[in-house]
Order: C-alpha cells, then sequence, then structure tokens
C-alpha cells in the first residue's frame, strides 16, 4: 500500500526535485515556490500522515497543491473531516488580487524590483513571479498563484504550469527560443523573437507542460554555467519528448567570447546595446543555422560535453566590498590600496584578522543560545612574487606590530632591572627572591608549533595574532617532530584552536601547560603553486584550508606608490587599535558575550536558511568551506561591531544589531564565493596539467587522434564521453582542430593539433 509519504516523494521525484534522505526523513527543493535550494523538509507523523515544513514559508496546502495532491491523500486512514487536517498546519492565506499577496511576502523588502506575469490559454493571468535585489548582491524570488476558486496566495502554481509567455508562443509561427528565467526571456522577445521559459528556477523545467512546442523548432539559448547546461538539457529532453519538431543548443559565448561566467541573454543584449536589434537577432540567426538539430540521446551528449568544457565552473573576480567594512577601516584600506597602487584585498584580509586579534579573548558572538563565535579570522592572500601583497599587509598590521615593538622594548627595559635585583640579592645574601623572570607581553607571533605557542597564550589570555607573511612554511612545519610528516595531530589541534577551544601540551622539560581558550587570528600570504603543493588534498579535506578566508586577486601591472592612508586616517586607525586593546574581560575574566538585537536575528535567521540549503548542493571542500562561512559571517559582524564602537560610532554596548550583522553577512558572501574561485582555479590547473600531456601523446602519434584512440590508449579517458570531452577541451582552447580521421570516415572524427 502506497503511504502518504511515499505519495508525495514520489509526486516529488516526478518533478524533478529528487528528494534526498536525511536523518529525520527527507528533504529537496519546495514546489510551491522558485526554490534553488533543500527548503523543503519531509516526514511522517506518529499517526501515519505526512509532514512537509518549508523553511521559506510556504504553507502545506500550497506545497500539497503544487504536487496535485488532495489534502485528504496526506493521512494514512480516511476519517471524519475534522480529523484529516493536522492541527499544526496552516491554511493557507488567500488574497483578492495577484499584488495584495505579492505585498504580503514582501516584508522588509518593499515593492519588488520587477514582476512577470504567467497566463493559461485563455490569456489569463494564473500566476506571477516577484524579485527583489538583495542589499548585498543576488536575489530573492517568491511566486504567487491564483488558487481554483480565483483568490490568490503565496505559492508557486500547480504542476503542470504554463511556459511563460504562453499566448504568444501558441500565436507566433516559426522558432522559439528557450532561456533560463523571465528576464533572459524578455531580453530575447526585444529582438522580435519568440521566447519563452519555464517557472520557478533552472531546477524545475520537469513542473511545466511542454506540449505548446509541438511541431516547433526550438533553440534554447542557456546560460553560461554548470546549472544552464542541465537546464538545457532538461529542456532538450522535455521538447523532445512532447514532440518539438527538433531542439537545438546554441551558446552566446560563441559569438561573445568575453561573456562572464553565469551570463546569460540579457547579458549578452545589454552588453551589445549599441547594436541594432536586427543586427543582433541575425547574429542568433547564424548560430542557429551551424547548430544540427539533434535526437535527444546525441544532444544529451552535447551538453555533457559541454559542461565538460569548464569542469572547474570557474568565477569571474569580483572586488572586495571596501564600503562593507566601518570607518576609520573602509578609509584606510581604500587609501593605502590607492596610494601603494595595490588590491584593496592585500590590506583588507590581514586588517580583518588584525582586528579580530585586538579584540581576542575579550568579546564573542552569540548568535542564539549554545551558539558562540570567538573574534578569530584566519585570513590568507594567494599571490605571485610582485604582487605588493607583502607592501599592504606591512601597511595593515603596522598597528600591530608598533604595538609588539613597544612591548618588547619595555620587557627588555624590565629584564635588565630584573637582572640587577637579582644580583643585588645575591651580593647581599638576602633571602627574599628576586622574583620570577619578566616575560613580554605577546601580540603577535611568526613562526610557531603548538609546543611553542601554548606557553605564550598561557601568559597572554587575550590571544595573538600569527604574523607570517608566507604561511607555507607553517602549514608545512606540521609536525615537524613527529614520525611520519603526516601533520594530522598538528593540524588537529589547529581547528580547536580555530574555535578558541582549550590546548594541553605535555612535555617533559617544562611540565603541563594548559590554555582554556587558545585564541589565534592568521594573517598571512602565499604563492598559488606553492599552496596547491603545500596543502594539497590533505589539508582540504582535513577543513583545515575551508576555515580560511582565502583570496586571490588578478595580478595588475605595478605602479609607482604615492604613500599611503593620510595622517588623519592613520590617527584615526591608531587610536581604535588603541581602544581595542584596551578593552576589559567579562566578568569572569573571560570573554564577554554579545547576543543580537531582535532585527539582526531575523536577518541572521535568513542568512542562516540561505547557507544551509548552499551547503547542502555542495559537496567536498567547496562544502565544508560553505559550512564556516557560518562562521565568518559572525566573526566578522563581531568585527564590524568592534570597530564601530571603537570608532566612535553610537552602538550598543552588549548587543549587536542589524547593520554590523548585515555587514559580515556581506563580508562572508563575498569571501565563500572568492574561495570557490580560488580553489576551482586550483582544480583547473590539474585539468591543465592533464591536456598538457595529452597534447604530447598526440603529438607523438603525428598530431592526430580520434576519441577512440584516446580511450584505448590512455586509461583515465576510458569512461563515457571522457575522451571526447577531453578533445572537445582542445578544439575550444585553440591548441587543436576538428578533421577528418586518417583511415577516412565521417567529418569531424578526429583532432589535429595545431
Amino acid at each position: 500500500m502506497t503511504t502518504p509519504t511515499m505519495l508525495v516523494l514520489a509526486r516529488l521525484q516526478a518533478a524533478g526535485h529528487d528528494p534526498k534522505q536525511t536523518r529525520k526523513g527527507w528533504s529537496c527543493r519546495c514546489p510551491a515556490h522558485e526554490d534553488r535550494n533543500a527548503s523543503l523538509s519531509i516526514g511522517t507523523g506518529d499517526d501515519g500522515r505526512v509532514l512537509l515544513t518549508c523553511h521559506a514559508g510556504c504553507p502545506f496546502d500550497s506545497i500539497v497543491a503544487a504536487l496535485g495532491i488532495d489534502p485528504r491523500d496526506t493521512f494514512a486512514e480516511p476519517g471524519p473531516v475534522g480529523r484529516r487536517q493536522p492541527a499544526a498546519t496552516k491554511t493557507a492565506t488567500t488574497f483578492s488580487t495577484w499584488e495584495q499577496a505579492v505585498s504580503s511576502i514582501a516584508g522588509r523588502r518593499g515593492p519588488p524590483a520587477r514582476v512577470w506575469h504567467y497566463h493559461d490559454v485563455a490569456g489569463e493571468v494564473v500566476g506571477v513571479v516577484a524579485r527583489w535585489a538583495r542589499p548585498g548582491g543576488g536575489k530573492d524570488v517568491r511566486p504567487v498563484a491564483r488558487q481554483a476558486d480565483g483568490a490568490w496566495a503565496a505559492a508557486g502554481m500547480v504542476t503542470p504550469r504554463p511556459v511563460y509567455g504562453l499566448p504568444a508562443v501558441l500565436q507566433a509561427a516559426g522558432m522559439v527560443y528557450v532561456t533560463e528565467g523571465e528576464k533572459a526571456a524578455d531580453a530575447v522577445r526585444s529582438l522580435d523573437l519568440t521566447c519563452t521559459t519555464s517557472a520557478h528556477g533552472a531546477q524545475a523545467a520537469s513542473g511545466t507542460d511542454w506540449s505548446p512546442l509541438a511541431g516547433r523548432d526550438v533553440v534554447v539559448l542557456p546560460d553560461r554555467d554548470d546549472p544552464g547546461e542541465r537546464y538545457a538539457a532538461d529542456v532538450v529532453r522535455l521538447a523532445t519528448a512532447a514532440g518539438a519538431a527538433s531542439v537545438r543548443v546554441v551558446r552566446l559565448v560563441d559569438a561573445w567570447p568575453a561573456m562572464p561566467a553565469g551570463g546569460d541573454a540579457f547579458d549578452w543584449i545589454e552588453a551589445h546595446d549599441a547594436t541594432e536589434p536586427a543586427d543582433l537577432r541575425a547574429t542568433i540567426e547564424r548560430l542557429v543555422a551551424d547548430v544540427e538539430p539533434a535526437p535527444i540521446e546525441a544532444a544529451a551528449v552535447a551538453v555533457a560535453v559541454a559542461a565538460a568544457d569548464s569542469p572547474a565552473d570557474l568565477l569571474e573576480w569580483e572586488p572586495f566590498p571596501v564600503a562593507l567594512l566601518p570607518d576609520p577601516v573602509g578609509t584606510f584600506v581604500a587609501e593605502t590600496a590607492a596610494g601603494l597602487g595595490c588590491d584593496a584585498t592585500f590590506i583588507a584580509l590581514p586588517m580583518l584578522a588584525a582586528v579580530a586579534a585586538a579584540v581576542g579573548n575579550r568579546r564573542r558572538i552569540e548568535l542564539w543560545p549554545g551558539w558562540q563565535e570567538p573574534a578569530i579570522v584566519w585570513a590568507i592572500a594567494v599571490a605571485e612574487s610582485g604582487s605588493m601583497k607583502t607592501p599592504a599587509a606591512d601597511a595593515a598590521l603596522r598597528f600591530t606590530r608598533e604595538r609588539q615593538r613597544a612591548a618588547f622594548t619595555e620587557h627588555r627595559a624590565a629584564l635588565a632591572e630584573w637582572e640587577r635585583e637579582g644580583q643585588a640579592d645575591r651580593r647581599s645574601r638576602s633571602a627574599a627572591p628576586a622574583g620570577d623572570r619578566p616575560r613580554p607581553e605577546r601580540f603577535a607571533v611568526d613562526d610557531l608549533t603548538i609546543e611553542s605557542v601554548a606557553p605564550i597564550l598561557a601568559d597572554n589570555p587575550r590571544g595573538v595574532l600569527l604574523d607570517r607573511d608566507e604561511l607555507s612554511g607553517w602549514i608545512g612545519g606540521f609536525d615537524q617532530y613527529r614520525s611520519g610528516g603526516q601533520g594530522g595531530a598538528e593540524a588537529a589541534r589547529w581547528l580547536t584552536i580555530y574555535n578558541a577551544g582549550p590546548v594541553t601540551v605535555d612535555r617533559k622539560q617544562t611540565g603541563t601547560v594548559y590554555v582554556e581558550a587558545a585564541h589565534v587570528s592568521i594573517a598571512g600570504g602565499i604563492q598559488p603553486g606553492v599552496l596547491a603543493r603545500v596543502a594539497g588534498s590533505r589539508h582540504f579535506e582535513n577543513g583545515l584550508v575551508p576555515r580560511f578566508i582565502m583570496a586571490a586577486p588578478p595580478r595588475r601591472m605595478m605602479t609607482m606608490p604615492t604613500g599611503g592612508a593620510g595622517f588623519s586616517t592613520a590617527a584615526d586607525m591608531a587610536s581604535m587599535f588603541d581602544m581595542l586593546f584596551a578593552i576589559a574581560p567579562g566578568p569572569d575574566g573571560g570573554a564577554a558575550v554579545l547576543d543580537l538585537v531582535p532585527d539582526a536575528l531575523e536577518v541572521w535567521k535568513e542568512w542562516w536558511q540561505e547557507n544551509a540549503a548552499e551547503q547542502f548542493t555542495a559537496s567536498g571542500a567547496e562544502a565544508a568551506m560553505i559550512g564556516k562561512a557560518r562562521s565568518w559571517a559572525a566573526r566578522l559582524a563581531l568585527v564590524c561591531h568592534m570597530i564601530r564602537q571603537a570608532g566612535g560610532e553610537p552602538t550598543l554596548d552588549n548587543r549587536i544589531d542589524a547593520d554590523s550583522i548585515e555587514r559580515g553577512i556581506g563580508l562572508a558572501r563575498w569571501a565563500a564565493r572568492e574561495w570557490r574561485r580560488v580553489y576551482r582555479g586550483m582544480q583547473l590547473g590539474g585539468i591543465e596539467a592533464d591536456d598538457r600531456a595529452l597534447r604530447r601523446w598526440i603529438a607523438a602519434r603525428g598530431g592526430v587522434a580520434t576519441p577512440r584512440d584516446v580511450a584505448r590508449g590512455l586509461a583515465q579517458y576510458r569512461g563515457p564521453g571522457q575522451a571526447e570531452a577531453a578533445l572537445q577541451r582542445l578544439a575550444r582552447s585553440g591548441a587543436a582542430e576538428w578533421s577528418a580521421a586518417p583511415t577516412g570516415g565521417r567529418p569531424a572524427d578526429a583532432v589535429r593539433l595545431k
């Protein structure tokens, strides 16, 4: 017998939402709104009913309606009507107009920036998609739909959903173009071409009725990224199944080589706004003429090969968001970068670590009861020599280094006095001891192991900054006193320090050293090749590298430095650091805990859901990093709060407001994206090495090879489609061209090296 939970899971699977099993049930994308993340949780109640929770807020009724399920079928056994609705289920609130429904979900976001309408065959509006721009970048997209009784609700349209612009698709003759998203579809329609799309995102194509494409010639214009290619594959399959006469996949990057990753038809048209629409239309038509329509099997292979062309899904560089840094830090970073002629990232990253170290074990942020984050930031700049990263770090860390130099000077004087007192005591044979040997106050260290850092932290419970221009020695030096040199034990203890955990060191000569809350922030740099060699997959997999805010600004030609930050800005920075270092500990001698005001908590909850869903769809090192981005956001919010407070901006002493939380989240979003960009670039470096080896192998065989040759001759290319994908990369890179094989056969059976 099919249970209610099995019924829902089957409908979700059929709609392309692919539910995944979790500890407590299942999770997947919600069918009631445009969901790019796994917002829906599915479970089974004690009485056998299915439990559905959309963490974006979609009501139970809207979810089952989107799946075409009668609410009565969500219970295990038939019974009185009064028992059919679970007590905890909320009835969907309805409105008389779509405008009212959109307004109900707008909240603090205000009116949407854009709305798009979906029509039925009679031309009546049955669904509306609203889009809001996020202040820190990105977008929020939410649907509203007309219900069976004519009222409107904040929910997705019931499947199967109509294609966008259905009346125009039905009335027009000629080709029908398909894009990913309404914005791109409108752009193509502005060229006097018939264009449509499906509702609710790139992963929901299967929830749309594609039958209007029956008998039509269809052209898919995918976004330039992996989700775009997957969407294209879905549309090819669905349009062919619906009876399309032909389906082509045309990539606009062939007409615009500079098309950015993630770019779409809207971006292409906007980038060529000086070109007449008729000329742009002619360009698309020429691209279409160059692509042969393919059956569904061949089309699926072509899409897979195109996706393999950029397996690392490279991202474009985005500058560091200096505007998110409170003053005086933001002004200092901007002025110093301009004066040195370097990227602001090289100053901002070590500065964030230095500020976190100055706060140290004096303040913590509490997101909700039981979840606290310390003021610890690990930041690493990835750049070649000559990139100005060292002068930039010198400027950012000068305030900490000057304080450390002053502490050493003071210590030398105290040590000399202690030695004089000891000599005097010995001459007078006094029984009174001269006291313990004075130790210097530490604010920064540069070369250490756990054994050496523990005594320093024991004497300096506030914590320290690990200030290392090149971090390769620090990472490579793990476990230098241990056999095997695998770095496992040493790296694991540093993972504990990242969370300000306890550290215990037992040594024969010095005894036991215990640090209750080890605080070490890290600022440093490393060269790209050295990072790949030293860190390797080991320290990506064990979680060490994913804890670093890692950035690799593009190289730029050096310019003559004109100075640094202005005098008044530098003075403000010095004053700020003085105030940070003067922060008193909490009542128990440790960190005082700052919680969130209600508005800040709401902002944090939205970010947490966004981040958790993003992590769910990722894997490997990227998934680990995305999980750490939650910590980044919290810690950077705490850093921003302390900068604002020390800079004289009105803030609450013991609570963190929404402004600081939004700054921290914005910085973490940028950092997570940049981490991905660096990591994928490292992956691509390995692929490029493989391609160079493949070129050498082909050259040794006379410069010509077919996919079959490659699969037979090189074991790593024997998987389905791997040999053809590798040769496609060579052809697209310009290193080879397709031609007929030397033994005859179809044209373009082989590649010939250029």
